[in-house]
């Protein structure tokens, strides 16, 4: 998994962590969305927060998704 998830109280913490800009690449989305699940499946939490790992939130979309043509 390309994030860290932890409860603390009732609030999750979901961060991110594809150094070394936190890119949001297709894998990062996709553990991104296995967490929102986890919070959705667990009635004790009440809050959710999205954080990055290291010195970024995220430095935006993996541009080796995108496609020349």
């Amino acid at each position: 998994m390309s994030v860290h998830y932890e409860v603390r109280g009732a609030c999750a913490v979901i961060a991110l962590d594809n150094p070394p800009v936190n890119s949001f690449g297709y894998q990062l989305r996709m553990d991104v969305m296995e967490a929102i699940d986890r919070v959705e499946a667990d009635s004790a939490v009440k809050a959710v927060v999205l954080t990055g790992s290291g010195r970024a939130f995220s430095g935006g979309a993996d541009i080796t998704e995108f496609s020349a043509g």
